[in-house]
């Protein structure tokens, strides 16, 4: 994945995320810092490989960090298992709101009324948004000078995918280790397939969009990463996992149910990264690492009963190097915890008395070594919280009014300037809305 600084960041996705390509340089330096499911059974505490845990260890043929392991098909052999220390978050010691102000953007009025879906700050210095009113860019440089210029946004909308008409919303933006960004285009409901999902890819020289084949009708893209060939992984919503060697042109089925596939219960995926080329899966279940080849598996989360809706997982990995850290977001497990994390070769929860039983769909990494935030909302509580030290989290809501804080949905974060934008839920009130912090 896309690394976001000199430790590296991962997104599942997003996700969502590799190797450092700063493509300008921002003057402006960031200083302040900055659960729904039922239970499901935890992944067992027995394994057979030793954990990927090294930050420079690179085996792409390494065994997932965690818990219990399983094969379909060939093993794999044990990657570096010796790992640097990292801060613990079994607890949270703080609970008071950051010292920055989240600001409302003023966007242009066909972003607007067709409603934000995602949001990605990428290496070039730039801010994408899209939804069913096209997709849009804007220098993040230009945005901290005036949040107010709707001007300053470029519509990127002309050669986006559409259908009758339509532009097609976005369910997931990458980011690729050369810099070229993609977009998981068209989304589906429960059961009813999209027949028009697509991966669009834009040329950064002509701003035009590329797309790719339909692979099979019923592809919602929910997370899309890059192993270190610079192959394209795909987690569609109801038809599992694709690929690319093509460069997103062609996509083919590697696995289409991968729970079942490595005999856990049957579900859809709703997200996958790529740490030290294992592919980080998860959805209505546990999170997963498997090899490239999918032939050997390892049940990651193991903490506290966790397993049901796993959404999205950020690092200090990236796709060729192993991870000392990880944090893992999706509904609650038995304690109502939404977090878990990862280090010293052990899962645990991540217990932050101000999110328990928050719905959390993304995490992001910050510049810092043990900087990571994420936003989420359960009835009247949501928003984002975030950590400088992997110890201490903080409540980040300063300056977003209640209504905000309840339909948070999506975060991001500039690799640049540490910059957060965050998009709210399309259903909502505030579904035209970004606000940057």
């Amino acid at each position: 994945m896309r690394t976001a600084r000199a430790e590296n960041c991962l997104i599942l996705g997003t996700s969502f995320v590799t190797r450092i390509a700063l493509y300008g340089a921002l003057s402006l330096a960031i200083l302040e810092l900055t659960g729904c499911g039922g239970t499901s059974s935890s992944g067992s505490s027995t394994s057979s490989s030793s954990s990927g845990s090294s930050s420079n260890s690179s085996s792409s043929s390494s065994s997932g960090i965690g818990s219990s392991s399983s094969s379909s098909g060939s093993s794999s052999s044990s990657g570096s298992s010796s790992s640097s220390s990292s801060s613990g978050s079994s607890s949270s010691s703080s609970s008071s709101s950051g010292g920055g102000v989240w600001q409302q953007l003023n966007l242009p009025a066909t972003l607007a009324q067709g409603g934000v879906s995602k949001v990605l700050a990428a290496h070039d210095g730039y801010l994408y948004a899209g939804g069913t009113g096209g997709v849009f860019r804007v220098l993040v440089s230009s945005l901290v000078a005036n949040p107010s210029d709707s001007s300053l946004w470029e519509n990127l909308t002309a050669t986006w995918p559409t259908s009758n008409g339509t532009p097609l919303d976005v369910s997931y933006f990458a980011e690729g280790p050369t810099g070229k960004i993609l977009a998981a285009a068209g989304v589906d409901t429960v059961d009813v397939f999209c027949a028009v999902c697509v991966i669009a890819s834009l040329n950064p020289s002509t701003l035009v969009w590329s797309k790719s084949n339909l692979y099979q009708p019923g592809l919602e893209g929910r997370g899309i990463d890059f192993d270190s060939t610079g192959a394209i992984w795909v987690a569609a919503q109801q038809r599992g996992i694709f690929k690319s060697t093509d460069g997103g042109v062609t996509f083919g089925l590697i696995v289409a149910d991968p729970y079942a596939n490595f005999g856990q219960t049957t579900g859809y995926i709703y997200g996958l990264s790529i740490i030290n080329d294992r592919v980080y899966w998860g959805g209505e279940g546990a999170l997963n690492s498997t090899s490239l080849s999918f032939q050997s598996n390892t049940l990651e989360t193991g903490g506290a009963g966790y397993g049901l809706n796993q959404y999205h997982v950020a690092s200090d990995g990236t796709e060729e190097t192993a991870a000392t850290e990880i944090y893992s977001v999706g509904r609650q497990d038995s304690n109502g915890s939404v977090v878990q994390h990862y280090a010293n070769g052990a899962w645990s929860d991540m217990s932050f008395a101000s999110t328990l039983y928050w719905e959390v769909h993304v995490v992001v990494k910050g510049l810092g070594v043990h900087e990571y935030y994420y936003a989420g909302k359960h009835g009247t509580s949501g928003g984002v919280a975030g950590t400088t030290d992997g110890v201490n989290w903080s409540l980040l809501n300063n300056g977003l009014p209640a209504g905000e804080q309840q339909n948070v949905d999506w975060l991001t974060i500039s690799p640049l300037t540490n910059d957060l934008f965050i998009s709210f839920e399309t259903s909502s009130a505030y579904g035209g809305e970004i606000w940057m912090r």
